[in-house]
């Protein structure tokens, strides 16, 4: 599911629409383009002769997303670059192995996404929001919705005096 992140610094607005769950961003001033277009422009010739694994593309294109994120950046005047995490610790290894490049000024949290609104999942096909919970003998609380609330009242209802 695609979420979009935001993090507000003293650097500026960052946002990103991603299936990531990223936790962290570090920022850093004067990101080195020609360093990042170079690199690209290296791999891209390697992979010219072969097809990238699987992870390599992956890098890949986290690299240019990167570049992306730091001309727009650089472009509003922030001078700040960054690089999304999905872990402190790997927030702070990115700080740590980015610094020859940049001068690292902060690692910053990514608020969490809103929870999204469960739907009801009492009954199979109904997919409407749930409003509440009701207890399952077998699978504890379950999201239900008013309308299948109702409904299971009344069954409920029905079996007693069976």
């Amino acid at each position: 599911m695609k979420q979009t992140l935001t993090v507000t610094t003293p650097f500026g607005t960052f946002t990103r629409t991603t299936h990531h769950a990223y936790t962290h961003i570090v920022v850093g001033c004067g990101f080195n383009i020609a360093w990042l277009e170079a690199t690209i422009a290296d791999a891209e010739r390697r992979y010219a002769k072969r097809a990238p694994a699987a992870h390599e593309a992956h890098w890949l294109e986290g690299t240019k997303r990167q570049l992306a994120d730091t001309r727009i950046t650089q472009a509003a005047n922030t001078g700040a670059a960054l690089v999304w995490c999905h872990s402190l610790a790997n927030a702070t290894k990115a700080a740590c192995a980015q610094r020859r490049y940049r001068n690292v000024v902060g690692i910053f949290e990514v608020p969490a996404a809103p929870a999204a609104p469960a739907t009801c999942a009492w009954f199979l096909k109904c997919d409407k929001p749930a409003t509440t919970t009701r207890e399952h003998p077998t699978l504890g609380a379950v999201p239900i919705c008013a309308r299948c609330d109702v409904k299971v009242a009344r069954l409920d209802a029905l079996a007693v005096r069976a």
